[in-house]
């Protein structure tokens, strides 16, 4: 019979140059923002805080001394990058579209948040973002649920990839979709805290997943029953083990 990997770790890229835009233009400085959209968002690279980041998480796995069997990631550039820095040069993986982020499409690409916002409040064709956000497409675009259904898709093809412990390379949103997933959250509970801080996942954050007991008993279940996340360079963020209850 077919089994889930015993171990997944699920990690989002290091900071790019549009992660560094937006937060400078969260801070009223739009400089950064205005270059960056000259990029198209698949190519834009990691910054040198981005490199430090992947450092921290490199120098993190060596210390547990894991180690993993595959690497699946998205094939957005920042994503091959941080993979580099954390494993070396000579890392091989696999792509899979089913890890990239979401598709917000034209024009909301290239907008900042708040000017999303904006445009759903006075043009029809984007209000949904806000009144069905869970199921909304935006034109060129893909929603949440579309995302879900890659996910559970993605993770019922890992049974088939006989291996033990497998690390993802993807993104902040597919994150939370694999986390919602795992976790057998609703999507008013997804979309509930969209925009906290405290439940995103930031640069390089790691989230694992574990059909076996961490704790004492060292059972193993079919599904992901324990879970964790690892901020490498911000124990603050890091959480212990915790079992879900279904």
């Amino acid at each position: 019979m077919s089994e889930l990997p015993e171990l997944v770790v699920a990690m989002r890229h290091a900071e790019s140059e549009r992660n560094k835009a937006a937060a400078a233009a969260r801070k009223g400085d739009l400089s950064l923002h205005l270059a960056t959209i000259q990029t198209h968002d698949h190519l834009c690279s990691i910054t040198e805080r981005g490199k430090r980041q992947a450092k921290s998480a490199q120098d993190w796995l060596a210390k547990k001394k894991l180690h993993f069997d595959k690497i699946i990631h998205s094939p957005i550039q920042r994503v091959p990058e941080t993979l580099t820095e954390v494993f070396g040069s000579y890392w091989k993986g696999d792509v899979d579209h089913r890890l990239m982020e979401r598709r917000l499409g034209s024009p909301l690409e290239n907008m900042l948040h708040v000017d999303r916002l904006k445009l759903a409040a006075t043009d029809s064709r984007f209000s949904a973002s806000v009144d069905d956000a869970f199921n909304y497409s935006p034109p060129g675009g893909n929603s949440f649920a579309t995302m879900l259904e890659e996910t559970k898709d993605f993770f019922e093809s890992l049974k088939n990839c006989d291996a033990h412990a497998v690390f993802l390379g993807t993104h902040s949103m597919r994150m939370r979709i694999i986390r919602m997933f795992v976790e057998n959250q609703t999507p008013d509970q997804m979309i509930e805290h969209i925009d906290d801080f405290e439940h995103g996942f930031q640069n390089c954050e790691m989230y694992f997943m574990s059909r076996v007991s961490p704790f004492d008993d060292n059972q193993t279940f079919p599904n992901y029953q324990f879970v964790r996340r690892v901020n490498p360079y911000d124990e603050s963020r890091t959480t212990g083990w915790r079992q879900l209850l279904y």
